[in-house]
């Protein structure tokens, strides 16, 4: 169970790296159009997949932390793509959806930080 949970953690840690990117380059850079973001934002999604997969097969402590967690990255994952899709210029709905997002992965970080403090990355 402690190495599944490790994994985990690592998958946790390295979705939030790449969902931060996704919102760099697509929301405050504003490069919707070259893709690099969207690289980004699809990476986030695969890390989260497998995460949520883990979760489900086992029992963690965090459990309600974890589905509100899921649940901030659905909503922002849907909001970033209508907002590609739909070629917005107003970036609300994806700042807020952002915002939750980081809110709720607060106490997500603090428990992956106790396994992964000798990660980082550039």
């Amino acid at each position: 169970m402690r190495e599944k949970e490790k994994i985990l953690k690592g998958l946790l840690f390295d979705g939030v790296i790449t969902l931060q990117w996704s919102y760099q380059l697509i929301i405050i850079e504003g490069r919707k159009v070259d893709g690099i973001g969207l690289c980004y934002l699809n990476q986030s999604n695969t890390f989260f997949t497998c995460a949520r997969t883990l979760y489900y097969m086992h029992n963690y402590d965090l459990d309600q932390e974890l589905k509100s967690f899921f649940f901030a990255f659905s909503r922002y994952n849907h909001e970033l793509l209508n907002y590609i899709r739909k070629e917005k210029s107003v970036t609300t709905d994806v700042s807020s959806a952002y915002t939750a997002f980081m809110s709720e992965s607060k106490e997500i970080l603090k428990w992956v930080e106790t396994d992964l403090t000798d990660r980082a990355y550039n």
